[in-house]
């Protein structure tokens, strides 16, 4: 089960990766870098996302934007770099690391929750808007159907 959630965790994060270098609509603008405001707006509906699904407190959804901001800054760089197998390794870590400090932050239980939550909601558990384009974001931030 642990094996499980772990790799659902690794596959959404690299998702959640792709989509954030691409930007809004999944790099159909020719790979444009996001603005300042894409980047806050997609911010918002990830952690908006997360709340939905396990609740969180003023104080936790600060600390979620930390996390996911600098995890967003860690993938950024690693993907700088030339060497796939390497930057596969520092990837892997570096989604580890938030994973972890999510759990620590939400605990084991509501951590479990949301992991749960995330291939339902892609598949349009929030009311039908996980299609294409991006309107309906699972709580790893990236919209559309999940990865068969």
């Amino acid at each position: 089960m642990k094996a499980k959630i772990m790799i659902l965790a690794i596959a959404m994060a690299a998702m959640c990766t792709a989509s954030f270098a691409q930007g809004p609509g999944g790099g159909q603008r020719g790979g444009q870098p996001m603005s300042a405001e894409q980047q806050a707006e997609f911010m918002k509906r990830r952690i908006d996302a997360m709340d939905e699904v396990v609740k969180l407190t003023a104080d936790e959804k600060k600390k979620v934007e930390a996390i996911f901001t600098e995890n967003n800054k860690k993938m950024q760089e690693i993907l700088a770099g030339g060497d796939r197998e390497a930057m596969r390794e520092k990837m892997t870590a570096a989604r580890e690391d938030q994973n972890k400090k999510l759990e620590a932050l939400l605990g084991a239980e509501r951590y479990k929750k949301y992991t749960e939550s995330l291939p339902r909601m892609g598949q349009g558990g929030r009311g039908g808007q996980g299609g294409q384009g991006g309107g309906g974001q699972r709580p790893g931030g990236q919209g559309g159907q999940r990865p068969r």
